[in-house]
């Protein structure tokens, strides 16, 4: 019982980091739906991760701007749109550096937290099994079986003496 209530606080866990870690990195790489992944990773967890992960390398990247007025991406080092000629934002270097490090911490916590669901999930699994296979004692011998103390023939009849049991 201890393994469930573990396990789901764990599964609590990872997704609020991983929901962190999609958050940050799609700040870090000037990504326009940062919340946009913070609230489906609420709503769909390790999917979204999945998602996240695979699409990660389309965002724009930590070294560009992106103009507020027409959309277009350019280099940090431009400070005024090419293409609508109205100056681009400034970019915060300092909250970049802070995005990138909460991701990766974030990052690490996430994967710690599944590794644990993993490996918990597994415990109560033999857990279970084990309680399963502790229950028949005794032998089965073709014609009859002893679970805890009683005999069953073939066709599921009871029997309190093993002599009294039926073998057909």
């Amino acid at each position: 019982m201890i393994l469930f209530f573990a396990i789901s606080l764990f599964q609590i866990a990872a997704a609020v980091f991983a929901v962190l870690f999609m958050h940050h990195s799609a700040r870090y790489r000037n990504h326009t739906l940062s919340v946009g992944w913070y609230i489906c990773g609420f709503l769909f967890g390790l999917w979204t991760l999945i998602v996240f992960l695979a699409t990660r390398k389309d965002f724009p990247g930590p070294d560009t701007k992106k103009c507020p007025y027409c959309g277009c991406i350019f280099p940090s080092t431009f400070e005024e749109c090419q293409n609508c000629h109205m100056p681009l934002p400034v970019s915060d270097e300092e909250m970049k550096k802070k995005d990138h490090k909460l991701s990766k911490i974030f990052c690490t916590l996430a994967v710690i937290f599944y590794v644990l669901i993993i490996a918990g999930t597994v415990t109560v699994s033999v857990v279970m099994v084990n309680d399963i296979i502790g229950t028949v004692t005794g032998e089965y011998s073709g014609n009859r079986i002893a679970v805890d103390g009683v005999y069953y023939d073939k066709m599921g009849n009871s029997y309190e003496d093993e002599t009294e049991v039926l073998l057909y």
